[in-house]
């Protein structure tokens, strides 16, 4: 079931949308009906047809999708995901099924198919609309995880396997010169930003968690990258589905149902991620799906297998769900109270438990990079598991002798109560006098959150504790599991989300558990208020819509924004653009990982960071891997350079000499997402790229080191602060330079410590230059005496002329004509020589650095007589 290569990774103007729409529908639903009938039939079928072909529908999409993800896995694990046999295993596994059903159950499969048809046929439509949009997002870019999940997708895909071959960029390098090309990150070593390179076998080995991966590789066989890049569309519908089969399953009230499905889908933060390919969103569909199998357990094996296997897919889409899933099985106990065949309540938990610690044991032999990345989180997750699973064994202890069961199911109730009344007091009462005071990372996280929400659905969903306390005999003991579970794990993420405080990106953390849970209590607000018209049938109804439409306009700006606010569009046409200008035996450096990263795995083209080169090799290092570069030169590569900013090669502290620019794109703007710690919306802010391919031919028997070096630079000190595009300075400066920051008037500057030192790498030039240094004279307090740099080359002191910049008031410039005699080959080291000051001493703040001047720009050029 694949698309032809060439266009399925081309780009995302590719649109295979009938192919897509046919082939993911087949896939999933098609493997559903194949293994579906084995789910038992509901104890408390919904009268309505509709609602219950939605609850069959739902589990038949579980089990198809669940089905399919697991062969793509085993696949691609063996490295035989290939399309023959990605479609031939897949015949093989739904034929059995359908074979067994026939003979066994016939009248349950042709039930099943004729039940969930309808909804079969709506997804149908839904892909084919998501693959019809226009304008959805291109997250294909390197260094943050959607791009590195849709970029890893596409290479399984292509390659057929998750066990990269060696890549032959760093095949060609010598062993002592990996390192200047790769940088250590933890314990290994990264070739580009998240994606590691084992140094041994030259291979990249690939960093997240196998089913996310997997969900995208198998939509890049169906419909190439324009279905990658929007696979949390596909994932979308599929949660909202399976929300809607779990509220059949659990809750009876078809005014609860449908107003917790309206609840969800009009939430900003559900909305936002439809675009953001991550794998909170199929984390979202398996967890509520799961959670719908919470009553089918007791109807029979079948259902507690799949119950079971759902455990197990969750841990291999996220090892962070290990706590999460103990915690299920804890409720899972709760429920279990009332059943009398405590043997089998047993093995069942441990079968649960064994299903977790399978699939931890996976991730670690499968995605061993990924845990040691995790740090010491990993070992927070084993610890935090343990809780939860002591009060389970502590349940099934009580529950094993029938008078202590008895007894535990009368108390079990007040328990409830209790609970639910300390959350609301928690959070009406102590989160929000911990808020003021600021001193509470529960309370940091509520303020953060709470834009994303809206305060009315906020209100509503603690409203709704209060109203399911007065009616919690309404709601059947699953339900409230599955309150109390959702409930729990947002208490725990409001504590300690383990991401980092940059808003939007950091709701993903309530993805999960905090949105469905929302749009729950929320529902149960406006149902009830629904089902009160029987007492004043007009007024309650009228009430339950203003109320739903007051929390649907005030989330749904929030929510427009958010859909509009899309990121990257129209970069994979120009990206595959530059990969077409790149031939066979072509070894790239690019200046920025964020285009690297998908010239390598999406277009397979050989590729080095070459952002090190601008930024954190110096002196030697730099010097030693152009060498490098020059070698693999004259082993038959053909080194390109790819510049992404206007800049060109200026980027580059380096000029060498036979490079040409071979081919420009004229520039195009693109718009990303500002991501802050007090961002309260989906502002976009728009930047603008200009890829340029350059081609390096050095010049033969020529010294490198005298060949290397161009002969006049301006660098803009502090450049790059605010954004990971132009910090160029960072190659020039090294010691004695403070971290870059924004001056008066929105500079880029540095503070030197008095005693800078800044990298010349020139050849020897035959004439004089000129050093200007330019720095703000009225950033040093009043109660510090002039404070006038002078400069030494090579440890050789230079006379120096400070004056006014008489077009720049604020501005002073020490300038110095630098002998040619001073000068050597390669590195030169020029020193910004000061009296230094402590502004904890002039300025009376907590700032204990030594300072001395502030420095706008370094100017080295040929003397102009």
């Amino acid at each position: 079931m694949a698309i032809p290569a060439e266009a399925a990774t081309c780009s995302v103007a590719v649109n295979h949308w009938i192919q897509c729409a046919v082939l993911l529908t087949v896939r999933i639903f098609v493997a559903g009906w194949s293994w579906g009938w084995t789910l038992p039939p509901s104890d408390r079928p919904d009268r309505s047809r509709f609602w219950e072909s939605l609850r069959v529908g739902a589990s038949a999409a579980f089990c198809g999708l669940l089905i399919n993800l697991l062969l793509v896995i085993a696949l691609a694990e063996t490295s035989q995901f290939s399309p023959r046999n990605d479609v031939g295993l897949f015949v093989i596994v739904c034929g059995a099924g359908f074979a067994l059903g026939l003979a066994n159950a016939r009248k349950r499969v042709s039930s099943l198919v004729f039940q969930t048809l309808p909804i079969a046929l709506l997804f149908l439509v839904a892909a084919a609309a998501i693959m019809l949009m226009s304008s959805q997002g291109e997250w294909i870019v390197g260094g943050w995880d959607p791009g590195t999940y849709v970029d890893q997708a596409v290479y399984v895909s292509r390659t057929g396997s998750f066990r990269p071959l060696p890549d032959p960029a760093f095949a060609s390098l010598r062993n002592e010169e990996i390192r200047l090309f790769t940088r250590p990150v933890f314990t290994f070593t990264e070739g580009l930003p998240v994606f590691p390179l084992d140094p041994q076998t030259r291979s990249y080995r690939l960093f997240f968690f196998r089913l996310t991966p997997a969900f995208m590789a198998m939509l890049e066989r169906a419909g190439g990258l324009r279905a990658v890049v929007r696979a949390n569309m596909f994932a979308g519908v599929l949660s909202a589905l399976a929300f809607a089969g779990m509220m059949i399953s659990l809750f009876e009230r078809k005014s609860w149902r449908t107003f917790a499905v309206l609840m969800l889908i009009v939430q900003p933060i559900w909305v936002y991620h439809l675009h953001i390919p991550i794998s909170e969103v199929l984390q979202l569909f398996l967890v509520t799906s799961v959670l719908s199998l919470l009553p089918l357990r007791t109807r029979g094996e079948s259902g507690r297998m799949w119950f079971i296997m759902g455990l197990f897919t969750l841990m291999l889409n996220r090892i962070a769900f290990l706590p999460f899933g103990c915690l299920l099985l804890l409720v899972a106990s709760g429920c279990d109270l009332s059943r009398s065949d405590r043997s089998a309540v047993a093995r069942e938990r441990a079968a649960g438990a064994v299903a977790l610690l399978a699939g931890l044991v996976f991730n670690i032999v499968a995605c061993h990079v990924g845990v040691i990345r995790l740090g010491s989180f990993f070992y927070i997750l084993l610890l935090a598991s343990l809780v939860p699973v002591l009060g389970a064994v502590v349940l099934e202890v009580i529950a094993a002798e029938e008078r202590r069961r008895l007894a535990a199911i009368r108390v079990l109730p007040a328990f409830v109560i209790v609970g639910l009344a300390l959350s609301v007091a928690m959070v009406l009462g102590g989160a929000y006098l911990l808020r003021l005071s600021r001193l509470s990372e529960f309370a940091r996280n509520i303020a953060s959150s709470e834009p994303y929400f809206g305060g009315p659905l906020v209100i509503f969903a603690v409203a709704g504790l209060v109203v399911l306390g007065f009616k919690r005999g309404q709601v059947a003991r699953e339900g409230w599991g599955t309150i109390l579970f959702l409930l729990s794990a947002t208490a725990v993420l409001f504590v300690d989300g383990a991401i980092a405080e940059l808003y939007p990106w950091a709701t993903r953390r309530y993805l999960v558990y905090t949105v469905p849970l929302a749009a729950i209590l929320a529902g149960a607000v406006l149902g009830a208020l629904w089902d009160t018209a029987r007492i004043r049938p007009m007024i309650s109804k009228v009430s339950a819509i203003a109320l739903a439409a007051l929390i649907c306009i005030v989330g749904g700006r929030q929510s427009l924004k958010a859909w509009q606010s899309t990121e990257y569009d129209g970069l994979s046409a120009r990206l595959s653009e530059v990969a077409e200008h790149i031939g066979d035996g072509d070894l790239v450096v690019a200046d920025h990982f964020l285009f690297g990263v998908p010239l390598r795995f999406i277009h397979d083209r050989p590729v080095l960071n070459g952002m090190l080169l601008c930024r954190e090799l110096k002196g030697h290092d730099l010097e030693r891997a152009l060498i490098a570069l020059k070698r693999l030169s004259t082993r038959g590569w053909r080194i390109r350079f790819l510049t992404s900013t206007p800049a060109g090669m200026d980027i580059f502290p380096f000029m060498p000499d036979g490079i040409s620019e071979d081919w420009a794109w004229e520039p195009f703007p693109l718009r990303e997402i500002e991501h802050s710690g007090t961002g309260a919306g989906f502002n976009t802010r728009p930047f603008v790229r200009q890829f340029r391919l350059y081609t390096w031919e050095p010049v033969p028997d020529v010294e490198p080191a005298r060949r290397l070096w161009r002969d006049s630079m301006d660098v803009d000190i502090g450049t790059g602060v605010g954004t990971p595009y132009n910090d160029c300075d960072a190659a020039y400066l090294l010691s004695g330079f403070h971290d870059g920051e924004i001056a008066d008037g929105g500079r880029t500057v540095r503070w030197t410590d008095g005693n800078g030192v800044f990298g010349l790498y020139f050849r020897k030039p035959r004439a004089e230059l000129e050093a200007e240094v330019f720095y703000l004279d009225t950033a040093i307090p009043e109660t510090v005496s002039r404070v006038v740099p002078s400069m030494v080359l090579n440890g050789q002191p230079i006379e120096c002329v400070t004056s006014d910049d008489p077009s720049d008031p604020g501005v002073r410039i020490t300038s110095a004509r630098i002998p040619t005699g001073l000068f050597r080959d390669g590195l030169n080291k020029l020193g910004i020589v000061s009296a230094s000051w402590l502004p904890s001493e002039h300025l009376g703040v907590p700032d204990h650095r030594a300072l001395g001047i502030m420095i706008d720009r370094i100017v080295i050029r040929p003397v102009q007589d």
